[in-house]
């Protein structure tokens, strides 16, 4: 028989061999007993964490024919059936690759025949975050009104990518990375199964690579053992996962604490010509002076998760608090440039220097603001400190002073409204997309950070089209469609925003109210001339015309007397 990877050979096949979702696993089981299965399920979580492993175990457990407890009996042929993959009522579609609305739709048209052997037909779509909005749009559909004997489950690792209207339909597991200790039991239960010798410490170092996945650790662990001659050594599970062992990462820090940037440019050069990544040391690095700050605060966790703390107290015995946050904040800086760089030694000879000078760096690192961005927050402020004066200024009920005006108030800005793109797209304009927008703005609002949020002020959404909405703001907040217009980070949001909320992912097209007023005023007078086609008169019909009708009001012919 050919060999099998280490994860498939010992992939989970009951409830109580998935490793560290005891609670999903417990209310599962108790589902099946019960008999209180949604129509639709929904597993997130990072990967390798037993999402799959989970939806094809209660896939099993729902159709087997001699459950016990909850549990899937693994002898009865539908339990045999579905492990081998060859159950035709289990259907696992991979979403990555058939993410086109079609596939749904082909999906939606097997899905009202009854299972042909097992009890429940039962769908599992893995990485569900990968279907366009048109195929989310058409399994929204049988999700809202599901056949009967049909079941979903729906596997995602980014499930801020799914649609609202699809979570609120499902019931959600969130699956949580799997702790060291948990993987380190599980590799030794592994080990001992194929009589592989090892030594305690190579499994922590694989463990700790893993980053809370096991199926990543099966994977590191199979390599390491057809790697090793006899015994899974530290030294092997060091080579495999390009790990940095602790003395060596002290050594780094001590020549940091005693500002030695020879030593510790010379570890960098040797650590990157062994072949070691880059990446691997900054993560490393930051996994050690964990452990550092740990001893002081909880070495308990130190002693659970590392097994290796004697290096870590000699570093924090040479380092203040303060001097390990700086470190740490230099590194998580250097981890998200990495990703980017085409050089990785300049970025950690450039991290080094800046751990030996942090006085002289901490100036660099402060975000300076421009003057553009100094300029909307006094525009801000004085817009605040106005309507404060108006509370104060309030009239007595006799008297006969007229309230200020706040509008008449307005801070010049040098912002050009849009008025032929409007123009433009006005054609495409209709009532129908407009109401639709409205009615999840609120929704949409709710989605964006704060200072997001603060930009939409005493505005107006006036026309929406399937690729732009447009928001008209008071004139003396004209300030703030200047921001919007060049904020692309936020038309963005707005934009991903609403293509969950909507069919459409229009894009933000701020104007003034005097903008706007000239756009009506611009759409009359064409009317009014002769240059306009006559079928604009003749086709009352067009939506073009109702649209523009519904917008501006009745078209009016102006002549001039002679």
């Amino acid at each position: 028989m050919a060999y099998q990877a280490l994860y498939r050979t010992f992939r989970s096949q009951r409830f109580g061999d998935i490793v560290g979702q005891s609670l999903i696993s417990k209310t599962l089981k108790n589902a099946v007993m019960n008999g209180t299965m949604s129509h639709a399920y929904l597993f997130t979580g990072p990967r390798g964490t037993g999402k799959t492993s989970a939806a094809r175990i209660f896939a099993k457990a729902v159709n087997c024919t001699s459950t016990h407890d909850g549990e899937p009996c693994n002898e009865c042929q539908t339990c045999k059936e579905i492990t081998q993959g060859s159950l035709e009522d289990v259907i696992e579609i991979d979403a990555a690759s058939n993410n086109g609305v079609e596939e749904i739709r082909r999906l939606r048209e097997t899905v009202k025949f009854p299972p042909s052997v097992a009890k429940i037909k039962v769908y599992i779509i893995d990485e569900v975050h990968m279907l366009t909005n048109q195929a989310f749009n058409a399994l929204l559909k049988t999700l809202e009104e599901p056949p009967e004997r049909v079941l979903f489950v729906l596997a995602t690792t980014e499930v801020h990518k799914v649609p609202a209207t699809i979570l609120s339909r499902t019931q959600r597991f969130d699956f949580k990375r799997i702790s060291m200790n948990d993987i380190v039991e599980h590799l030794k239960h592994v080990l001992n199964e194929v009589n592989q010798p090892f030594e305690e410490e190579a499994l922590v170092i694989i463990a700790r690579a893993a980053q809370g996945g096991m199926r990543d650790a099966l994977s590191i662990l199979d390599q390491a053992i057809s790697f090793s001659d006899e015994q899974l050594t530290k030294e092997v599970a060091l080579k495999m996962t390009g790990s940095m062992t602790s003395e060596v990462l002290a050594q780094y820090f001590l020549a940091i604490t005693e500002k030695n940037a020879e030593v510790a440019l010379e570890i960098i050069n040797e650590m990157l010509s062994s072949g070691k990544e880059a990446k691997r040391f900054v993560e490393d690095s930051l996994l050690f002076l964990r452990d550092a700050l740990m001893i002081d605060f909880a070495p308990k966790f130190v002693e659970e998760l590392s097994g290796e703390n004697r290096s870590a107290k000699s570093v924090k015995e040479k380092m203040t608090r303060e001097e390990v946050f700086s470190a740490i904040h230099v590194l998580n800086k250097t981890l998200e440039s990495l990703s980017s760089s085409t050089n990785a030694q300049v970025q950690l000879e450039v991290m080094t220097i800046q751990m030996i000078t942090p006085q002289q760096m901490a100036t660099s690192q402060l975000n300076v603001p421009t003057s553009r961005e100094l300029d909307g927050l006094k525009q801000e402020i004085l817009l605040l400190q106005q309507e404060i004066n108006e509370l104060k200024t309030q009239p007595q009920p006799n008297a006969k002073a007229t309230p200020q005006n706040r509008s008449n108030v307005t801070i010049k800005t040098n912002y050009k409204d849009p008025i032929d793109r409007i123009l433009k797209l006005l054609p495409n304009a209709t009532k129908e997309i407009r109401k639709e927008v409205r009615e999840v703005w609120t929704d949409m609002l709710s989605m964006l950070s704060t200072p997001q949020r603060a930009n939409f002020q005493r505005y107006s959404i006036v026309a929406a089209t399937p690729n732009e909405v447009v928001i008209m703001f008071e004139n003396n907040l004209s300030f703030l469609a200047e921001k919007i217009s060049m904020d692309e980070g936020l038309k963005l949001a707005v934009s991903n925003n609403l293509s969950r909320l909507t069919r459409y992912a229009p894009e933000l097209v701020p104007v003034t109210q005097a903008g706007w007023d000239k756009i009506k005023e611009s759409f009359r007078a064409a009317q009014a001339t002769e240059e306009v086609p006559k079928e604009v008169e003749k086709q009352k019909s067009d939506p073009i015309i109702q649209e523009a009708t519904e917008l501006f009001g009745d078209l009016v012919r102006v002549h001039e007397e002679e």
